[in-house]
C-alpha cells in the first residue's frame, strides 16, 4: 500500500511539474507570426508536419514500433501547437484549457520518443502522466487502455501481435481523435489551432489503424 501511495504522489508531482512547464512551452512555441488578418488564411497540410518539427532518429530497427511512435509523436506535437495558439488567442478565458493540451502533448511526445529510443520502461509511465494531466478533455482510462496494448517484448512487436491485443487501445485512440475533432470545431477548423487539432486527430486514427494491423493510410471504416 505504501508503494502504491508513493507511486500516486510521484505521478501527481509529475503532473504539477508538467503544468508549470507548459507556460514555458507556450512561450517556446509562441507563433512566429501574428494573426492580425484572416485566421483562415493559414493552410497547414493534413496529416502534416508542424513547421519542420520531426521526431528524433530511432535507436532500433523495429519498423512497426517506429511507425507507431511517429504517429504518436506528430499527434502530440500538434497538441502543443494547438495549445500554444489557443493560449495566445485567449481561449483559456472562453471555457477551454490550452494548458491541458500542452501537458498532455508533452507527456505523449515523451512517450513516443521513448518508443524511438527503446526506453521501454518510460513509455507506459508517460502515458499514465498524460492520462492524469488531461482530465479537462480526456478520459484517463483511455491512456491506461493504451498502456495495456504495450507488449512484453518490444523487439518482436508487429502488426499481428498488436491487432490481437490492442482492441481497447484502438477504441481509446479513436475516442481521443473525436475529442480533438470536436475541439477543432469549437475553436474554428480554419484557424491554426483548429488545423493542428485536426492533424492530431488524424494521427490518432492512423495509429489506431496501425494497431489494428492495417496500413496507416487505409480508409477509415465506419
Amino acid at each position: 500500500m505504501l508503494g502504491h501511495g508513493n507511486s500516486c504522489v510521484k505521478r501527481r508531482l509529475q503532473c504539477w511539474a508538467l503544468a508549470l512547464y507548459v507556460a514555458l512551452c507556450i512561450l517556446w512555441r509562441s507563433p512566429p507570426f501574428r494573426r492580425d488578418s484572416d485566421p483562415g488564411a493559414f493552410a497547414l497540410p493534413l496529416p502534416g508536419r508542424t513547421g519542420g518539427q520531426e521526431p528524433p532518429e530511432p535507436e532500433h530497427e523495429n519498423q512497426f514500433v517506429i511507425d507507431v511512435a511517429n504517429e504518436l509523436w506528430f499527434a502530440a506535437d500538434d497538441l502543443l501547437t494547438a495549445g500554444s495558439f489557443m493560449g495566445d488567442e485567449g481561449w483559456a478565458n472562453r471555457g477551454e484549457s490550452p494548458a491541458t493540451l500542452g501537458a498532455v502533448g508533452i507527456a505523449m511526445r515523451n512517450s513516443a520518443e521513448a518508443l524511438l529510443f527503446a526506453d521501454w520502461w518510460t513509455v507506459a509511465g508517460e502515458l499514465e502522466v498524460a492520462g492524469a494531466s488531461g482530465d479537462f478533455y480526456f478520459e484517463e482510462q483511455d491512456f491506461l487502455d493504451m498502456t495495456q496494448a504495450l507488449p512484453e517484448e518490444f523487439d518482436r512487436w508487429g502488426p499481428e501481435e498488436a491487432s490481437a491485443s490492442s482492441s481497447s487501445a484502438q477504441v481509446a485512440l479513436r475516442r481521443l481523435s473525436r475529442v480533438m475533432d470536436d475541439l477543432a470545431e469549437r475553436v474554428g477548423n480554419g484557424s491554426v489551432a483548429g488545423q493542428a487539432l485536426r492533424r492530431s486527430a488524424e494521427n490518432w486514427r492512423r495509429c489506431a489503424r496501425l494497431l489494428a494491423g492495417q496500413e496507416a493510410d487505409a480508409e477509415e471504416q465506419s
